[in-house]
């Protein structure tokens, strides 16, 4: 996922640089800020979907 946002980014800063223009404004790098924790805790997210869930132990030590 996050490779092919890396190439449709690096294509369009290749061909369209224009897109990134409002990025270079203070409020256009709060708002990448903004995104780029959204797109980060997506993928936090989306790992922590992917763990297996934690079990109650069958066997127990006796204390």
């Amino acid at each position: 996922m996050t490779l092919i946002t890396l190439v449709v980014l690096t294509g369009a800063f290749l061909f369209g640089r224009g897109f990134f223009a409002p990025y270079g404004t203070p409020l256009g790098q709060v708002l990448l800020a903004v995104l780029l924790t959204l797109y980060v805790g997506s993928l936090v997210m989306l790992r922590r979907m992917t763990l297996p869930r934690r079990r109650e132990r069958i066997l127990r030590a006796r204390a």
